[in-house]
């Protein structure tokens, strides 16, 4: 119904959902907060995690278009994704296309989606119910 916050919308969902994560090779050893970290171990940092912090992101679990904070969706810095544009535009109009042929998208009264968290964050399940529009 608001075609303006469209945008808004679409990093809003990479924010709550954001599927990657970021791994990183430890160069050398050291301790960080307390956990040892060794020369050459894998350390894997789920985006949907940081994501997801109360500390970043106020009512981090609530999808809020009026949201300032960005996400970390598509990384930061010299590790910026580079099809950052063309992914966004890719979402917005895949969920545009959805929104013009359907209507009264919900979640069926009783079900629920269900996830989980691994390296990636993964939809298991996503029960939906709609009307098609005319």
């Amino acid at each position: 119904d608001n075609p303006d916050k469209m945008d808004k919308a679409v990093m809003e969902m990479l924010r709550m959902f954001s599927v990657v994560s970021s791994q990183r090779r430890v160069t050398q050893d050291f301790v960080w907060h307390g956990v040892q970290m060794k020369e050459n171990d894998l350390v894997i940092m789920p985006i949907f995690i940081a994501c997801r912090d109360p500390e970043a992101y106020p009512d981090p679990n609530e999808m809020d278009l009026n949201r300032s904070e960005q996400p970390l969706a598509f990384a930061s810095g010299p590790h910026l994704c580079l099809g950052m544009h063309l992914a966004r535009r890719e979402i917005k109009i895949a969920i545009q296309t959805f929104l013009d042929k359907f209507a009264d998208i919900h979640i069926p009264e009783g079900a629920h989606y269900e996830y989980h968290a691994g390296p990636t964050f993964n939809v298991d399940s996503l029960p939906l119910a709609w009307t098609k529009k005319g």
